[in-house]
């Protein structure tokens, strides 16, 4: 077992609690946007020749496109038919193999003449400056991406694909939807992804030195010659985490008593009552453990890199100067066994598993050395023991009698720190250079007390509100004053680390004297 550090949770034993929310005046001040860091991309030298790309997807494009629609029209027709015979009880005559077998070769004979010239006229062209992908089929389309644009670029193999060897490239442009180059064979994918994050970082590179970079390139994992694994989650754990989950756990106890409700009352044709349950349990299941299987967190150059999956490989590019702000999650039953969870708040990505190639998850379930590995490689340096935490007053346990203690919060120079939670215990970190507004918020029932909130907002997003809960009133107010100096000065230290960090290294010479 491991020690659970004090900062994460509350010491009391937890409960429901008397909670009051009400908000009826909210003080905003707004603070500069922090300004997104565009890296360098310098102008190709004079004289220097310029590699352009041209490239069609893979020929079994259309196969990986239409299989689900062909899958899903197999399922339609053979329930139909299934139902024919049970209402009418007729048996499968010639005719009736003869309608669903025309039906489906009529489908894959349109599907297929129309995948073909759909693959036939589609291409991606990269040149000195950019990403185009082309469609040409019908309607003339053509999406460009200059590569100062380009914040991160995944590779996802989706089942159907992984099983003939081929990835969609998903490439992130930090706003709106995202550019897809479906489908590569699994090793140009790889490539593919390199050159395209090198060229974004302004390395001047062609594609056969990226691809000299790479080491391996399987089914199983995505590592190049120059990335180092940070850590890696065994499956025993995934499954400890999942099954010890408080959405696993109500699940269970809820068919559990309706099993034996149902046996009690010898009511067993209620049983169907119970495949939603158990269905609920699978999800649980195939959201913790099978989308998290081979999970890894790799450093790739400037930025992280995490992959994971058991039937769709992903592999997902995060740029560090994109995330927002983090946040470790506890549950009680995971506390004996000094279980966390890291989540993370990616500017540009979705909430949860919503997107494939776009999770909000840093670590899935790890140790407590493991979360300060992962908050190292995302904030080199920082440490969260480093930062001491104030509680709040002991007037707010009239208000919050269970959880009051876990109320705390503190701050560096660099980042804001917040505790709360009752069964799920969580600790939000925000950065002060990714502020976008600081709120103070009282509710009738705190300014009697003398008691505020104050919200730290990033962007949109999961976590992107850092709750410092039940403040005095005098110091919650000071705290908002104070943290926008705080934010600008962030800011200005950030904005000189990126500068500095798109500086050329330094040549060192090599004298011979005879």
């Amino acid at each position: 077992m491991t020690e659970t550090p004090d900062f994460v949770g509350p010491e009391a034993s937890t409960g429901s609690a008397d909670t009051v929310e009400t908000s009826t005046r909210s003080a905003s001040v707004m603070g500069d946007a922090a300004p997104e860091a565009q890296p360098p991309h310098p102008e190709p030298a004079e004289g220097q020749p310029v590699e352009t790309v041209m490239e069609r997807p893979h020929p079994a494009t259309p196969i990986i496109k239409g299989w689900m629609a062909l899958v899903g029209l197999v399922f339609v027709m053979g329930r139909d038919v299934l139902e024919n015979l049970d209402n009418r009880g007729e048996a499968f005559s010639v005719r009736n193999l003869g309608f669903v077998g025309g039906a489906l070769g009529l489908y894959v004979l349109v599907t297929g003449i129309f995948g073909f010239f759909s693959w036939r006229f589609t291409r991606f062209v990269i040149d000195d400056r950019q990403v185009r992908i082309e469609h040409n089929f019908i309607q003339h389309n053509s999406d460009k991406v200059p590569f100062t644009k380009i914040q991160s670029v995944d590779v996802v193999q989706p089942f159907a694909a992984r099983l003939l060897g081929l990835a969609q490239l998903r490439i992130d442009v930090g706003s709106g939807a995202g550019k897809t180059i479906e489908y590569l064979g699994r090793a140009r994918a790889y490539q593919m992804r390199d050159y395209l994050i090198s060229r974004a970082h302004g390395q001047q590179v062609t594609v056969q030195e990226s691809v000299a970079r790479r080491a391996t390139s399987n089914a199983l994992h995505d590592l190049a010659a120059d990335e180092r694994v940070l850590l890696r989650v065994p499956v025993q754990r995934l499954v400890l985490a999942a099954v010890l989950s408080s959405g696993f756990l109500v699940t269970l106890v809820l068919s559990l008593l309706t099993l034996g409700g149902l046996t009690w009352f010898r009511q067993f044709g209620g049983m169907v009552g119970l495949i939603p349950l158990v269905t609920g349990l699978f999800g649980i299941i195939s959201r913790d453990v099978v989308k998290q299987w081979n999970y890894s967190l790799v450093r790739s150059g400037q930025a992280l890199k995490v992959s994971r999956g058991m039937t769709s490989l992903v592999s997902q590019t995060l740029p560090t100067n994109r995330i927002q702000g983090l946040q470790i999650v506890q549950h009680q039953a995971w506390r004996p066994f000094g279980l966390y969870r890291v989540k993370m708040d990616v500017l540009g990505y979705g909430s949860g598993d919503a997107d494939e190639g776009a999770s909000d998850i840093l670590l899935p379930a790890g140790t407590w050395p493991e979360v300060e590995l992962a908050i190292d490689a995302v904030w080199p340096g920082f440490r969260l023991a480093d930062i001491e935490l104030h509680g709040v007053d002991r007037k707010v346990r009239k208000l919050h009698p269970f959880i009051w203690k876990s109320y705390r919060w503190g701050r560096n120079d660099d980042v804001m720190v917040a505790t709360n939670g009752g069964f799920v215990l969580e600790t939000k970190i925000v950065h002060h250079a990714r502020v976008q507004s600081v709120h103070l918020m009282a509710g009738p029932i705190q300014r009697r007390m003398g008691l505020a909130d104050v919200k730290l907002d990033t962007t949109a997003g999961l976590l992107s509100t850092c709750h410092l809960f039940e403040l005095d009133e005098q110091l919650a107010r000071r705290l908002v004053l104070e943290e926008m100096d705080i934010c600008r000065e962030s800011r200005r230290r950030d904005a000189e680390r990126t500068a500095l960090d798109a500086l050329p290294a330094p040549v060192v010479g090599v004298r011979v004297e005879n």
